[in-house]
């Protein structure tokens, strides 16, 4: 998790393609060839925008438990998983597409589809 009070680093853009022989290499007591130590990295302050620094992030959302059922042409069920926990804001076209795509694996067996929450 990344915490909004650290700075993140960013590499230095290059100009333009890397030149042969622009790299300086050294060799250690030991005989080994090392690199050069390289220029310091710019800093990028991130500030915090959506977020409250009291309050967990994932406390900031309101969550309900949903059924996200997918059905063919004919009305048969394709797929289905109950007491799912979403966003309340998410659709319930968002709520099924999440949920066929990350709950898979057959129900009721040893490889048991994984569940929200707890």
């Amino acid at each position: 998790m990344i915490d909004a009070r650290e700075e993140i680093l960013a590499p230095v853009a290059h100009a333009g393609r890397r030149r042969a022989g622009k790299t300086t290499v050294a060799r250690s007591s030991r005989g080994s060839r090392e690199t050069a130590p390289r220029k310091a990295l710019k800093t990028l302050p991130v500030g915090r925008v959506f977020s409250d620094p009291k309050v967990k992030p994932f406390d900031q959302i309101e969550w309900e438990r949903r059924t996200a059922e997918i059905t063919d042409d004919a009305g048969k069920v394709i797929f289905k998983q109950e007491n799912v926990e979403v966003p309340k804001s998410w659709s319930l076209l968002a709520t099924k597409v999440v949920v066929s795509k990350y709950f898979y694996g057959e129900l009721h067996t040893p490889s048991a589809r994984p569940r929200s929450g707890s």
